[in-house]
């Protein structure tokens, strides 16, 4: 089709979406009519024309209503986004939504799992979404890493951070500057099971320091990979007896690895060393854990917990008192009423295992950001799925909030704001404003049970 059939409309509505950080096969797909050859064609002829630049952001000004109709519908969301930025938790960390494959909706299944074939295909939508998500992440770490300034960038395990870091990459247009990334979690390949996820399936690398080395060969010769090359806990068996616990602790947390990310070991850890590379982190990169069914526990819990204190742990997670993980430390509901004292003394044990980052490092990451938005991104976090929703609720709870900007679903979204404010989530469900919610009747048993459907 030739280039001189394109309306202005269509040149911004593909430049808008390409900002979005959407790939051109996405695209295609909101545009009827096209294929990726013309939207290749549409991007050249927008860049041209200065409706967008190459970084890429979008610069568009005075867009017409029905443009931004078009980018809100297709791009996100913005009823949802509109009713989680006004509740208090969310009010001063930026949002970011993609809009979820319906498949999430009909297939989540509540504990236990009785269908294999729904179990299966709901991952494969979840890996869809997070795939999508990833590209979001990678957006807009581009436009704020690829600044010409030094970053140093944490980065966390697990398959949402590998797939936003698959798609981040430099633009020729952009010139190399030093970039520091840095793993926050010990070498956990021994002993993490294979990803559930389709799209990671196989010999994939999950961990803190495969990622890192991922990113930076990906990032070219002028990034600096910072591993952290000692074990990510010390097992149960070390701890028993406490010297023998402090001696084997002083001896890992000395190795020269963790003391260039952490600085020298501290008795108090609210304390770093300011010449550690954790204490200038601009931007965190993170997942989340979620204590529930689609989570693999079965290889992680027996090599770090003895059998009493996985029983305790799974006890734990099935009455609702935990939630998640954030870098492996685990994380209490805030709605929880049992005896939080005796919850709380049996997570300190439990944590103080781990050789990683810890939640405090979030926090003063999220904190310095907070002061100056415009070093990095600050702790970046990335979600799909409403079973995410519990862990997120519980650190946008906390008084300090860990998260500088959310990277989520509408999945996630729904079941975030239904914890959140119930009366906004079924004001917003009734509204249907957004069509989100249009194939609701399509919905399995176990979303609606999320869902309060």
């Amino acid at each position: 089709m030739p280039s001189e059939s394109f309306t202005a409309l269509e040149l911004q509505q593909v430049a808008g979406l390409f900002c979005e950080g959407m790939a051109l096969k996405d695209i295609v797909s909101t545009l009827p009519g096209r294929n990726e050859s013309d939207i290749w064609q549409m991007l050249q002829r927008a860049l041209r024309e200065g409706y967008f630049h190459y970084q890429p952001v979008l610069s568009i000004n005075n867009m017409s209503k029905e443009l931004q109709d078009f980018l809100n519908n297709e791009t996100l969301t913005k009823t949802i986004a509109e009713a989680l930025s006004e509740t208090l938790e969310l009010r001063h960390i930026s949002i970011r939504i993609t809009r979820s494959p319906e498949r999430m909706f009909e297939c989540y299944q509540h504990e236990p799992i009785t269908d294999q074939d729904k179990y299966r295909e709901y991952l494969k939508a979840e890996s869809a979404s997070l795939e999508i998500i990833g590209r979001r992440v990678a957006t807009e770490l581009s436009r704020r890493l690829f600044d010409g300034k030094q970053h140093i960038v944490g980065v966390n395990y697990g398959a949402s951070v590998l797939l936003a870091a698959r798609q981040l990459f430099p633009l020729p247009s952009q010139v190399p500057q030093m970039l520091t990334v840095v793993s926050l979690f010990g070498d956990i390949g021994y002993h993490i099971a294979e990803s559930p996820l389709p799209l990671l399936k196989g010999n994939v690398p999950l961990a803190s320091n495969d990622i890192v080395a991922l990113l930076a060969n990906r990032l070219g010769p002028m990034t600096k990979a910072e591993l952290l090359n000692v074990p990510a806990f010390i097992p149960y068996e070390f701890t028993s007896n406490i010297d023998t616990f402090n001696n084997i602790h002083n001896f890992l947390t000395s190795h020269s690895s963790y003391i260039r990310i952490f600085g020298a070991p501290n008795s108090d850890h609210k304390f770093r060393n300011p010449d550690a590379l954790v204490s200038n982190m601009d931007t965190l990169l993170s997942g989340f854990g979620s204590a529930d069914n689609y989570t693999v526990l079965q290889s992680f819990l027996p090599a770090w917990l003895s059998t009493d204190e996985t029983e305790t742990i799974m006890e734990y997670c099935h009455s609702g008192a935990i939630v998640g993980d954030i870098g492996g430390h685990l994380v209490t509901s805030p709605l929880w009423s049992g005896n939080t004292r005796s919850l709380n003394q049996f997570l300190a044990r439990i944590n103080q295992r781990l050789i990683a980052a810890n939640p405090i490092d979030f926090l003063n990451v999220a904190d310095r950001y907070a002061k100056n938005r415009n070093a990095g991104a600050g702790v970046v976090g990335i979600a799909a799925g409403g079973r995410k929703a519990r862990i997120l609720h519980a650190l946008l709870a906390q008084e300090r909030c860990p998260l500088s900007m959310l990277f989520i679903d509408t999945f996630c979204a729904l079941a975030l704001l239904n914890l959140i404010d119930s009366n906004g989530y079924q004001a917003l469900i009734r509204s249907e404003a957004s069509g989100i919610t249009s194939n609701r009747q399509q919905w399995s048993a176990g979303t609606k049970r999320l869902l309060s459907m």
